[in-house]
């Protein structure tokens, strides 16, 4: 057997090492896509009732986020459909209701998809911008009258 001419060989090693670090320079290029993109991937998981591969595509989206410093409507997606898969596929009320508020906190117009959206995450949801909009605090009372002339 013949060994490859080194030329060959540094080109196959290129096209390898190319193909490990084309995502990384991806992201590094458009990481808000690249989040995007995980949120996709993500809810297709969870549309064929993969929560727990959804859930692991949706971390590695928040890392991306956290990585490159990715904010507004991407960062607050990924924490929506974390908030979607944890109140639908774990039936976890309480996490989802924690990520659906750190979505509406980064972006209260984020709003749930109807085509992953079920009466109780939509119930939670509200529940949470209700949460956002007024957080820990009572309403202030009405103003006193005014004085009788």
């Amino acid at each position: 057997m013949r060994a490859l001419p080194t030329s060959l060989a540094l080109a196959v090693w290129a096209v390898c090492l190319g193909s490990t670090l084309a995502p990384a320079a991806a992201s590094a290029q458009n990481p808000q896509a690249t989040v995007m993109q995980l949120n996709q991937q993500a809810m297709a998981a969870y549309g064929n009732l993969q929560f727990a591969q959804a859930m692991q595509i949706l971390k590695q989206a928040e890392a991306t986020c956290q990585q490159y410093n990715v904010q507004g409507p991407a960062k607050a997606r990924t924490y929506l459909n974390m908030g979607v898969v944890e109140v639908g596929g774990n039936q976890n009320n309480a996490a989802g209701l924690d990520y659906f508020k750190k979505a509406l906190c980064i972006d209260q117009t984020v709003m749930l998809d109807p085509l992953s959206s079920t009466p109780e995450i939509e119930t939670l949801f509200n529940l949470a911008r209700s949460q956002v909009a007024s957080p820990g605090r009572a309403r202030a009372p009405p103003p006193p009258p005014p004085p009788p002339p």
